[in-house]
């Protein structure tokens, strides 16, 4: 599976910087999550808001940031 997923769009969309920022962390970082932990992403590489903020809802805390060892 490709790290895009198809997911509603509910009208808001915004870049993986955006969304990057909104959550406080590096969008190297960022795009670790979108592996990981299957991020809402749109096939066009969008993050919708509403689903980004059900995500967080359901995640109480973020994963520590894995190594590049």
């Amino acid at each position: 599976m490709n790290e895009y997923q198809r997911v509603k769009n509910t009208g808001r969309l915004i870049t993986k910087t955006e969304a990057a920022r909104r959550l406080g962390v590096s969008r190297p970082y960022f795009y670790q999550l979108i592996k990981t932990k299957a991020l809402p992403v749109t096939v066009t590489g969008r993050i919708d808001v509403e689903q980004l903020e059900e995500w967080l809802r359901s995640e109480p805390t973020l994963p520590k940031a894995e190594s590049a060892a």
